[in-house]
């Protein structure tokens, strides 16, 4: 059985890895103005912030224990920073509103202000406004065990939207590493290759997103302090369904965006403190990017 406290800091994490998700019915009514591919200018932000988000934080040294059995739990932040070029983008009007009338309207992460454009006999065209983000902050809990110079990491957090139609979302993260080093004698720094995947759900298709990220990592042991650092390619891949009520008649619209393809460079500092270790680092993938963590164990 769940203890209740565990449950609130479950849902906590999730809600505010995407503001957006914790307002879920807004969000679906903001894309129901879109009836087609131009919604992916609306979301594009979004995939590409929360895919970063996700990929970093995913370690704080390349050294690998060749010997017994470690275990940890972390709990890791995440923030991704959004810059004046995030808050709008090209979009159209679309369904049966004439004329066709092209304006910068917000994205998901723009203003929460909404545009309208007049169009032929009185009629007008709302481009909805967006949820007014300066960053994406995702928290996670995160499991890692290590033996024989490998180590296995887990991510999970889950919880019902109630009161949306939204039902079970969920976001399961699994990797991989294995130190190079162990096999390779004599390097100045300790060596490690890993590979990541991510998937976050949402029950009824509102938002899937899916990630991949495979890279090479390196750190230098100053005890207490370590000092760390990697390159990763990474992928994105997001997907929506909504119902969009700007025709003459509701439809559902299935949009697949482009795939995000990224190289992801990450550096930054972890204390040693016993059985707990702390770190701190930065990233960059398309956005700057800032991440904190907390471990505990042995």
């Amino acid at each position: 059985m769940i203890r209740p406290w565990v449950s609130c800091v479950l849902l906590g994490i999730l809600a505010l890895a995407l503001p957006v998700l914790a307002q879920a019915g807004a969000l679906e009514d903001n894309l129901s103005a879109y009836t087609d591919q131009t919604a992916e200018g609306y979301l594009k932000p979004l995939q590409e912030s929360f895919g970063q988000a996700l990929h970093a934080n995913l370690f704080t040294a390349a050294s690998l224990p060749a010997l017994g059995f470690h275990a940890r739990l972390d709990i890791k932040v995440m923030s991704v920073f959004f810059d004046d070029g995030d808050r709008t983008f090209p979009a159209g009007t679309g369904g049966d509103f004439t004329p066709y009338q092209t304006i910068e309207a917000p994205t998901v992460v723009g203003s929460g202000e909404s545009v309208v454009v007049d169009g032929d006999g009185g009629t007008q065209y709302v481009f909805p406004g967006g949820f007014d983000l300066t960053s994406l902050t995702v928290p996670v809990p995160q499991i890692t065990v290590s033996a024989l110079a490998s180590e296995f990491m887990l991510r999970w957090v889950g919880f019902q939207v109630g009161g949306n139609d939204i039902g079970n979302v969920s976001l399961l993260g699994l990797g991989f590493r294995h130190s190079i080093s162990s096999h390779w004698k004599g390097l100045p720094v300790d060596v490690a290759g890993a590979v990541y995947w991510h998937k976050f759900d949402v029950e009824s298709n509102l938002l899937d997103v899916e990630t991949f990220s495979i890279g090479a990592q390196a750190s230098r042991n100053f005890a207490p302090l370590t000092l760390y650092g990697g390159l990763a390619y990474e992928t994105v891949q997001m997907s929506a369904e909504y119902t969009t009520d700007s025709g003459p008649q509701e439809e559902v619209v299935q949009l697949t965006m482009k795939t995000e393809k990224t190289l992801h460079l990450v550096a930054g500092a972890g204390l040693d403190l016993g059985p707990m270790r702390l770190n701190l680092s930065g990233d960059l993938a398309q956005r700057l990017g800032l991440s904190a963590g907390l471990s505990l164990g042995f």
